[in-house]
């Protein structure tokens, strides 16, 4: 899976580079692409002429429901007949949703590392929020934290700011859910019986010098990398694609954070945490705004009922 989530990050990186002064225009791209795809599924993938056909139904038995309103035994027949073709209609759409999925769900996880998250800031003042970020490993819990040197080294653009703080056993954050009068014990019961989190080193690094750079995590004899991105003042509202953790290839981590190659040993995973930006959530407002009206546009030219 890792593999095949890198190939997207890869060929989607040839993608937006062109764009990355233009957010906007990027995303309204980004927009068009989606909508393109989604037609052409929906065109080979559904039943066009039985959407067709429950359409023209839910609207004649509307018509029906108008006209002979008078009727009880027709309007309750229509109203009847009514609900009856919306389910067979939001049926017929299920087949080309799944198979749309399968493209755009990993376009949305790149859009969202594009879009979603800002780069570490070289500033030595310190003033800008995102010129200091947090470092998390994850270590095999065979291995005793205590007994052992962590280190962390950078071939440069980044400076540790503080020395390695191990947590033998990271907490399971708790949810709002947990004061619930039902819903709270539950969790909590649910949450002791859960086998305890790996152990963590966590590191505060400060940016130094804008550019591409790779980090060192060293726990005793174990050594892994991780890449790292740093921007300057001016270049931190430009786009940009980092990856930002490596981990060991599971499922749901290779779907989620694609960009480099799986970890083998006792490192399991290095995250850098990237901050969010500002209003980051409102891209995807836009571009599901922007992919519903692209798609009504083109639905014609593309001679596609949905």
């Amino acid at each position: 899976m890792l593999t095949i989530s890198n190939v997207f990050w890869t060929v989607f990186g040839a993608m937006w580079k062109p764009f990355a002064g233009l957010p906007q225009l990027g995303l309204f791209l980004f927009s068009l692409v989606t909508a393109a795809l989604a037609l052409i599924v929906w065109k080979y993938a559904s039943n066009q002429r039985g959407i067709t056909r429950a359409k023209d139904l839910i609207k004649a038995n509307f018509f029906a429901m108008v006209l002979f309103g008078d009727s009880l035994t027709v309007l309750l027949a229509s109203i009847a007949k009514t609900f009856g073709w919306i389910f067979v209609y939001l049926g017929r759409q299920m087949v080309p949703l799944i198979v749309m999925m399968i493209p755009i769900l990993p376009m949305l996880v790149q859009i969202d590392h594009l879009y979603s998250f800002s780069p570490i800031v070289a500033d030595p003042a310190g003033q800008d929020a995102a010129a200091q970020v947090e470092v998390v490993a994850v270590i095999d819990p065979k291995l005793n934290l205590f007994d052992l040197p962590a280190t962390l080294t950078a071939s440069g653009g980044v400076k540790p700011a503080t020395k390695a703080v191990r947590i033998p056993f990271p907490q399971h954050p708790k949810s709002d859910w947990d004061a619930a009068p039902l819903i709270g014990p539950m969790l909590r019961n649910k949450r002791l019986d859960m086998d305890p989190p790996p152990p963590e080193v966590r590191w505060r690094i400060d940016g130094d010098q804008p550019g591409a750079h790779e980090l060192t995590v060293t726990v005793g004899e174990h050594h892994a990398t991780k890449s790292i991105v740093v921007a300057d003042l001016e270049t931190k509202d430009r786009l940009f694609q980092a990856a930002r953790k490596r981990h060991a290839g599971g499922f749901g981590e290779s779907f989620e954070f694609p960009g480099e190659p799986a970890l083998t040993g006792a490192i399991h995973s290095i995250e850098v945490v990237y901050p969010r930006r500002d209003g980051w959530w409102w891209w995807v407002v836009i571009y599901l705004i922007e992919t519903l009206v692209i798609a009504l546009a083109l639905k014609k030219p593309f001679k596609v009922d949905f």
